[in-house]
């Protein structure tokens, strides 16, 4: 797997569908379809909770339509009378659980539709909905469970194979996902939610022309959906397109300022072109608002590691490695950082546990590379700088480092040879 999506994946939750936001389900509610209790809406809008006599039906179809167009007091009011009025009946429960959904109470949520299925096991509305609480909770295995079920019940329901696609790409079950999204797209070509999951979805399967379709599609649909610019970013930064990707993260950031992931995916990009007061700045706006992400310092540290501030540099790794031990870019940051100052037993330390996690890493070997020729280890030297060769056959560094090697381990052998000859002379 290519390193961009790697590092990503270990620390983009916007790009991986665990965030919320980033399956834009709230902004995107008005391309799913109206439930089939709206259909008498209109004369339903025209009863006040008040009237004398008022049907529970009447309530929650007025409910209904507050809830689709995002009006939550209005319909928690009426659904708090109509539960009130008839508990038993499974509609109120139901409905004022998918409003505690969408307005991210889940635990007010479970509870509603948890009682809606005490009351009706087989409602497929609230099935779904839970699954969708279960779903945003990051509890995948229970989301699917009651997504299997509702689906059972109604097989062509795009949002219920949508949220179970979902929550197959957060357990790694990529074809299983695809199939889901597949068939609600099936059903609903526009559905703009389907196509960023399905979009994000070929990202992690490595089908990236595919993924660049899909997220085209949604921003045609959804123009100023920042999750979809940031989602396309990502993915121009995986093709190494970094004008591109800037273009789209500075879009996302005109639509949502104080997004962490945007901040700090373009500081990244700002990193890479070696605009480092740029990256400082987004960098250090993304600390404030996470200071405990790890991607977010092992960057900061490497700019500041390029600026020869050493010491701010030490701490933003150190920092870093003792939030996510496993993370072979800030242990790759650490070790070139140590090798700069000069302690190459401790870099040497880093660069092992780097080139372990991600072994075909030229920088890490590299610069492993150099360190055994400090220490002398000439002949270990000549191979990690030949095998980082052939994977960047033009870095100088490299290069450099290998000609310096062989001159070295000449010279030693030379100095060898004539120690041992002097010694058999006396």
């Amino acid at each position: 797997m290519p390193e961009a999506i790697t590092e990503l994946r270990n620390s983009e939750a916007s790009f991986h569908p665990h965030n919320k936001h980033s399956l834009r389900h709230q902004k995107m509610l008005k391309h799913q379809k109206v439930s089939e209790w709206a259909d008498s809406l209109p004369a339903a809008n025209n009863v006040t909770v008040d009237s004398p006599g008022e049907s529970y039906l009447a309530i929650c179809k007025r409910a209904e339509h507050n809830r689709i167009i995002n009006n939550f007091a209005a319909a928690l009011k009426d659904l708090d009378a109509a539960v009130a009025l008839k508990p038993q009946k499974p509609q109120a429960w139901s409905l004022r659980g998918a409003v505690y959904r969408m307005m991210d109470q889940y635990e007010d949520a479970l509870y509603n539709l948890t009682m809606a299925l005490n009351i009706d096991p087989k409602n497929d509305f609230a099935l779904r909905n839970r699954g969708d609480v279960y779903r945003r909770m990051n509890q995948c295995e229970l989301a699917i469970a009651d997504l299997d079920e509702s689906l059972k019940l109604r097989s062509d329901n795009t949002f219920a194979l949508r949220v179970r696609g979902t929550a197959l790409c957060i357990l790694n079950r990529h074809s299983e996902a695809l199939k889901d999204l597949d068939r609600a797209l099936e059903l609903n070509p526009t559905d703009a939610a389907a196509l960023a999951v399905r979009g994000e979805v070929y990202m992690y399967m490595n089908k990236f022309v595919e993924a660049l379709v899909d997220l085209d599609k949604t921003l045609d649909l959804c123009p100023t959906d920042a999750a979809t610019y940031r989602a396309r970013g990502r993915l121009y930064r995986i093709l190494n397109h970094l004008q591109e990707a800037l273009n789209d993260f500075d879009i996302s950031l005109q639509l949502d300022p104080n997004n962490a992931s945007a901040l700090r995916n373009r500081g990244e990009i700002y990193r890479l072109l070696e605009l480092y007061d740029a990256a400082l700045g987004d960098l250090n706006k993304s600390l404030n608002i996470e200071p405990n992400n790890p991607v977010a310092l092992a960057n900061r540290g490497e700019i500041y590691r390029m600026l020869h501030q050493f010491t701010e540099s030490l701490l933003d790794l150190n920092t870093s490695l003792s939030i996510k031990p496993d993370n072979p870019f800030a242990l790759r940051s650490r070790g070139a950082l140590l090798r700069m100052i000069g302690e190459y037993t401790q870099a040497l330390s880093d660069f092992d546990a780097a080139l372990e996690i991600k072994p075909d890493d030229a920088f890490a070997l590299r610069n492993r590379g150099s360190v055994l020729r400090k220490l002398r280890r000439y002949k270990d030297a000549q191979c990690d700088l030949k095998r980082s060769l052939q994977l960047e056959p033009n870095n100088v560094f490299a290069q450099r480092e290998m000609r310096k090697s062989h001159r070295q381990s000449t010279l030693s052998s030379t100095a060898s040879s004539r120690a041992m000859t002097d010694t058999a002379q006396d």
